[in-house]
């Protein structure tokens, strides 16, 4: 048996190291790959330092052998390093898809310029066909950069935002007056009817971002001549509200990872339309950034329900 004694009590409580009366004393570790440590450092003497994944953790482990005058030991140092290495595992993916995404359309530009260059400007009509190529590929960097710089605004200047008493469905008009043009375009009925009464505590241009976002999604993945609905369902001291629509919907296994930064469900489409794949993840961080939370029913063929819920202001 070996004696060990947690300076962290968070690490009693982790799979693998519960507390166990053993004949008087205390056998605290059943962890396979923790005990393996202990005598891989007893047996060679010396100092270990390793990192262990065990039972969706990450242990960060530091194991140093010691000699008494009565026996012989080791100290284990354990740290729960999980969550700081699934955040490193964010990064990376966030910085890669940023390399990606930035990088297609500047390959794209680049083609195009070199082909003018090399005297494509001469031919009126090719000459205009590549520089409206190089205009939107032009646009969708400048809208990836705005979504990056807004998502990295809310994540990180929370206390910045000033709150006030937010009339949504005013709000809401208001996006969809910048929306018209869009939704002229495809033709699609939009039906306001989110309750006058409700007010929440917000900053009026944020929530007036997480419509843009809603709206602007429900239009691009909709069907020619579909319809969008916005209504509010109230529940004592929340409100949801509801951005449906009659379009071409999302599959089931895609639902969990919709407001992941950067998450396509189709990754083609979804450039084709100008998407930069950070609308939704947005839209999260602003529910989030005013006590909200967000959820997504939808079925194939049929359209989606997003759901944005607040705490209401009571009068």
């Amino acid at each position: 048996d070996y004696r060990i004694l947690f300076a962290n009590e968070q690490i009693k409580n982790l799979p693998g190291f519960d507390m166990v009366e053993s004949g008087g004393s205390m056998s605290l570790i059943r962890n396979s790959s923790v005990l393996s440590l202990i005598e891989t450092t007893m047996s060679n003497k010396n100092t270990i330092q390793k990192e262990i994944n065990s039972s969706d953790l990450i242990l960060s482990c530091f194991s140093s052998y010691f000699e008494l005058e009565d026996g012989n030991g080791v100290i284990v140092s354990l740290q729960n390093i999980t969550r700081m290495k699934n955040l490193e595992r964010v990064r990376y993916e966030f910085v890669s898809n940023v390399t990606h995404d930035l990088n297609t359309p500047l390959k794209s530009i680049k083609v195009f310029i070199e082909t003018l260059k090399e005297g494509a400007i001469r031919d009126t009509v090719t000459a205009m066909k590549f520089l409206n190529i190089i205009e939107i590929e032009s646009e969708r960097l400048g809208n990836l950069i705005n979504d990056i710089l807004t998502l990295s605004s809310i994540e990180n200047d929370t206390d910045f935002y000033p709150r006030e008493s937010v009339n949504v469905r005013s709000i809401a008009n208001d996006a969809l007056i910048l929306l018209s043009h869009s939704i002229s375009e495809k033709d699609i009925t939009v039906a306001n009817n989110l309750d006058s009464s409700v007010m929440i505590s917000a900053d009026s241009d944020r929530l007036k971002q997480l419509f843009i976002n809603l709206v602007d999604n429900s239009i691009k993945y909709n069907v020619n001549g579909g319809s969008v609905e916005l209504f509010t369902v109230t529940n004592e001291n929340f409100v949801e509200i509801h951005v449906k629509d009659s379009g071409i919907g999302i599959d089931e296994n895609h639902l969990n990872r919709l407001f992941e930064r950067f998450y396509r469900v189709d990754k083609g489409r979804s450039r084709e339309m100008g998407g930069t794949g950070l609308g939704l993840s947005i839209v999260k961080h602003i529910a989030m950034l005013y006590d909200g939370s967000v959820s997504v029913i939808s079925t194939p063929g049929e359209g989606s329900d997003f759901c944005i819920t607040f705490p209401i202001v009571l009068a």
